[in-house]
């Protein structure tokens, strides 16, 4: 009981022990700080990975909306005309088609490989699952692609739209 009540305190070794407990208190507010920083930067890594995954994806659906649409717009002449029956209306018809369903075609598959290059980053962040997503809406897009292109870029589709009656 004496040693409690003698007023005599060494000041070195106090300053020293409240030194060492100030400087393990503050690495280990330094630790939880970068601990902190980091779930944030990956969180904010995550999120920006997954918002350009759905652009991606929703710029393709957009794209195969925009293939889907059956209005033309003929404001060029065919200039190489179709080896078809040049009585067949089609024969008219048939090449500006095929060129706007190439370029729709062209602008469906450049939205895809973005895509693919999105879903590979998530591959590499989320794991397999996330690529098994993408690669079953890129299989889609291209069995869709496919059909188009089999339907359209054929010398003589079944029907661009009327019957076999002429157009005048």
């Amino acid at each position: 009981m004496e040693w409690c009540l003698s007023t005599s305190v060494d000041w070195t070794v106090t300053r020293e022990l409240i030194t060492a407990v100030v400087q393990i208190l503050g690495l280990l507010l330094a630790f939880a700080g970068f601990l902190a920083w980091r779930r944030q930067i990956v969180g904010k890594t995550e999120h920006e990975l997954a918002l350009a995954a759905l652009r991606c994806a929703r710029l393709v659906q957009e794209e195969i909306r925009d293939l889907r649409q059956p209005s033309f717009a003929f404001h060029f002449a065919p200039s190489d005309p179709v080896d078809t029956d040049p009585d067949d209306p089609r024969h008219f018809l048939l090449r500006p088609a095929q060129k706007i369903y190439n370029e729709r075609l062209s602008r469906l598959h450049e939205k895809v490989v973005n895509l693919k290059v999105a879903g590979l980053d998530a591959e590499s962040l989320w794991g397999p699952e996330a690529s098994e997503r993408v690669t079953a809406l890129v299989m889609c897009t291209r069995k869709f692609r496919f059909a188009v292109w089999r339907y359209w870029m054929r010398p003589t589709p079944r029907s661009i739209g009327f019957s076999g009656q002429s157009c005048c």
